[in-house]
């Protein structure tokens, strides 16, 4: 999921935030594995910046408070809080438009919003949804069987012809 060089970073300075033990949790960590380079160092920078705010425990309770608040509004900077269509938007790096739409496609895809919006052009009894939704789990659950069963088959071995 993630290299062991940033997992083997994130940890050893997570172990130097040791007076601070509720600010790192797995999903942190999850997180900054999925983000891309940059975002990644600025994670890193605030881990190590709450590590040399944990060094002088000598602060007062003011000036922890305006450290956390400072903290804070960077974050706030840093990830906007989420609208109407956070789920849905993508930005473009570069003029690279192309990839912007692709990747829109892509989330637009696996959020079944487009079913969804065809969905909602009509509307649909109680009793069809009912029936609608239970065959979707059928469906879902007869295709993971499947899936599994799949995977429990022996495979021939590579030179093996019929």
């Amino acid at each position: 999921m993630f290299s062991n060089r940033l997992f083997h970073t994130c940890t050893s300075v997570a172990r130097a935030v040791s007076a601070r033990p509720t600010f790192l949790y797995a999903s942190t960590f999850r997180a900054m594995a999925t983000q891309p380079p940059s975002r990644l160092q600025d994670e890193l920078a605030v881990l190590q910046k709450h590590t040399e705010n944990s060094k002088s425990s000598s602060l007062g309770v003011e000036e922890l408070w305006r450290i956390q608040s400072n903290d804070a509004l960077e974050e706030a900077k840093r990830s906007p809080p989420a609208h109407a269509y956070s789920g849905r938007s993508v930005s473009v790096h570069s003029g690279k438009v192309a990839e912007a739409i692709r990747s829109l496609d892509g989330i637009l895809g696996r959020n079944r919003f487009r079913y969804q919006l065809r969905l909602q052009e009509r509307h649909e009894k109680r009793g069809e949804k009912l029936r609608r939704l239970r065959s979707e789990r059928w469906r879902k659950q007869f295709a993971a069987e499947v899936r599994l069963s799949f995977q429990n088959l022996a495979l021939p071995p590579s030179g093996f012809r019929l």
